[in-house]
């Protein structure tokens, strides 16, 4: 808490002068709860703007702050009146008062610091609620080191993850966890290169499912490969890019046709060295992290982006309304906090673009240039010929106050044209008709993956598994076995 004075001077710098009018009026009352929670909000948007965060994002809850306060200034007027007729006008200003100071304090960023926090949903609960029947996931399993890449396998029933860490994949079924494989990265094989004793994750990844196969991105083994879960023998795809070696796929979208993978630098950290930093940049063979492009019929290996700072996780989108931009003019432009760059979102129908490759870049502080807590969205339509329209990409970007986490892994939503996406600390539903984030659920730990499949949305997380049941397909929670 703070004295009141300092709120109202933080009132000044953050609110428009009407609004701190009104807000002076609503906190005479000294045992005013509303008016005094409205007075600490102002601390948290004063902060905000010294810490320089791009105050566009912060317009709906300051509009949302100001309609409380002028309405509850109102209220000792309304309640001086003693007409039978103003019950009902009372009871309504009441209540708006109410609405408008809950949406405020919910949404207010800066209240979400750390991803210690409880578990709550933040932002838009109707877009949340439009793609999940369960107000919150519910936790599987546990006692993993970074589990990464589930995989729904439907005529299994069965979840499939790794863990990057400690090198094991791992499947759900039943309701049980149980081992499928040990050195699921690769290096208990004879790799030509080697594997390094002193990597950090040397397991498997990102996964995808190819007919009978799947395909898994190794770390260990710094190669996409297809496994066959019925014998567990595996089968090179793909480790280098001309003579160079892979850095280490990270994840993998399929097409019928062709594999979309991103290669960063993750499967170069060391062990006495585990954070994100340039070091593991110097350690590539290649030079550079990039996007590709695996032909199955022709085996023939293009790289498609190379621009990303850490590119990580990769999606396939169909349907979304997102106009191409031209090649030049490009620009970008600051909406609501969010960055879009050289395309703008479309609401014609008649304009869809077809599908669209979307990839994250997982930003953790590791340069200037990529700042912890800034979450980056990729996406890129596709030509008729399944090459990506250089120069037509739209970039989301969202910043967040927590700093731990990144932009990971997505899934897409097509009913709702909504990425189910990892982000800072949980995981935020990116509406790509607008280009923005619309809600986030705070996780309090860190986000790696989501995927679709058996009802449910599949969560990694630090050391865990979550759940989410999907909107028409809740099950009876009394009949769950875990």
């Amino acid at each position: 808490m703070f004295p009141r004075g300092r709120a109202l001077r933080c009132a000044y710098r953050c609110l428009p002068l009407r609004c701190v009018l009104a807000l002076r009026a609503a906190a005479k009352e000294p045992q005013s709860k509303m008016a005094w929670c409205m007075l600490v909000s102002l601390q948290t948007l004063a902060a905000a703007k010294r810490a320089g965060v791009d105050q566009a994002q912060f317009a709906p809850k300051r509009r949302a702050l100001c309609k409380a306060a002028k309405l509850w200034s109102l209220l000792p007027a309304a309640a001086s009146l003693r007409h039978v007729t103003m019950v009902v006008p009372r009871a309504a200003c009441l209540a708006a008062v109410i609405c408008a100071a809950v949406y405020a304090f919910d949404t207010l960023p800066g209240q979400e610091l750390t991803t210690e926090e409880a578990m709550r949903l933040v932002g838009d609960r109707k877009a949340w609620r439009a793609i999940f029947s369960d107000n919150y996931p519910e936790l599987v399993a546990d006692g993993f080191e970074w589990p990464e890449g589930p995989t729904w396998l439907e005529e299994e029933k069965a979840l499939i993850f790794s863990d990057t860490i400690t090198g094991k994949l791992h499947i759900w079924k039943d309701g049980a966890v149980t081992l499928l494989r040990e050195h699921a990265g690769g290096c208990a094989v004879d790799v030509e290169g080697g594997c390094d004793s002193e990597q950090l994750e040397p397991g498997s990844n990102g996964m995808a499912r190819v007919g009978d196969k799947i395909v898994v991105c190794q770390h260990g083994a710094r190669r996409l490969a297809f496994l066959d879960l019925a014998t567990m023998d595996e089968e090179l795809i793909v480790d280098k890019h001309g003579r160079a070696r892979l850095n280490g796929p990270n994840d993998v979208a399929a097409t019928p046709d062709a594999l979309y993978f991103t290669d960063p630098y993750y499967a170069l950290l060391e062990k006495r060295r585990p954070a994100d930093a340039s070091y593991a940049d110097d350690k590539s063979e290649l030079g550079f992290a990039g996007v590709y492009r695996y032909d199955l019929g022709t085996r023939d290996l293009e790289m498609l982006d190379s621009s990303l700072a850490r590119p990580n996780g990769i999606g396939i989108v169909n349907g979304s309304r997102l106009r191409p931009a031209t090649p030049r003019g490009g620009r970008v432009d600051s909406v609501r906090g969010w960055s879009r760059t050289a395309a703008m979102p479309c609401r014609d129908a008649s304009s869809r673009a077809g599908s669209h490759l979307v990839v994250s870049d997982c930003c953790q502080g590791h340069a200037a240039g990529c700042p912890a807590g800034e979450a980056r969205w990729l996406v890129w339509p596709f030509r008729g010929d399944g090459y990506l329209r250089r120069g037509a990409q739209v970039k989301i970007v969202h910043r967040d106050f927590v700093k731990k986490g990144c932009s990971d892994g997505l899934a897409f939503h097509e009913a709702s044209q909504t990425l189910v996406a990892s982000c800072p600390g949980g995981l935020c539903l990116v509406d790509l008709d607008e280009g923005e984030v619309v809600a986030k659920m705070h996780l309090g730990r860190s986000v790696s993956n989501v995927a679709f499949g058996g009802g449910y949305a599949w969560i990694t997380a630090d050391k865990s598994l979550w759940r989410v049941a999907l909107r028409g397909e809740r099950r009876d929670r009394r009949r769950r076995e875990l």
